[in-house]
């Protein structure tokens, strides 16, 4: 049989993890936008991954805006004379 001390343990160890991990994933609930690629999903906006979503599959053929964006590398903001 499992003691009081040990079931109180147990619960407000689940409800300190709880309450930590809904703060760390709290920036999951921020909409990213692409400018020129709206309504897509975005996968990774460090490395911007992008994909399509399913309510744009409607047609055979894929709309150039819709395409899906892979980085595997950091964009640079500005490029300088070479």
């Amino acid at each position: 049989m499992i003691s009081r001390r040990s079931f109180l343990k147990a619960v407000s160890a689940s409800v300190a993890l709880t309450t930590a991990s809904r703060r760390l994933l709290s920036w999951a609930d921020e909409a990213v936008e692409v400018p020129g690629k709206e309504g897509l999903i975005v996968r990774s906006a460090r490395f911007l991954d992008l994909e399509m979503p399913p309510e744009f599959f409607d047609s055979w053929i894929t709309p150039v805006p819709h395409f899906f964006v892979r980085n595997h590398m950091h964009e640079p903001n500005t490029l300088g004379p070479s």
